[in-house]
């Protein structure tokens, strides 16, 4: 049984990896609009100049659901394994850093 909780682990964060990629996008550019605006630096001379706060609105909405869902499916699943704790924060990290590769480079290089 304890193998199928690693297993399951596996999937769920490296699912949870790929849709990190949508508040991390957002995150990313609520940055740059940031930046943008406050420095008055031309980064990206397509961006609008007033979607500053939408992306600031869609990067907390989209923390807000994906991160309690990440804490408390990894927080369940550890206390299931008895694993160090260590060795699952590794474990976790390794997952969630390739399903993120994974989908930037199906992105990126597939389309």
């Amino acid at each position: 049984m304890n193998n199928y909780y690693w297993i399951v682990s596996a999937i769920v964060n490296y699912v949870l990896g790929i849709v990190f990629v949508i508040p991390g996008g957002f995150l990313y550019i609520f940055i740059l609009y940031l930046l943008e605006e406050t420095v008055g630096w031309v980064i990206d001379p397509t961006l609008e100049p007033d979607f500053l706060l939408g992306a600031l609105f869609l990067a907390t909405i989209t923390g807000l659901f994906y991160f309690p869902i990440l804490i408390l499916i990894n927080v369940f699943i550890y206390k299931r394994l008895l694993a160090k704790k260590y060795l699952y924060y590794l474990f976790v990290v390794f997952f969630l850093a390739l399903g993120v590769f994974s989908y930037l480079y199906y992105k990126l290089y597939l389309f």
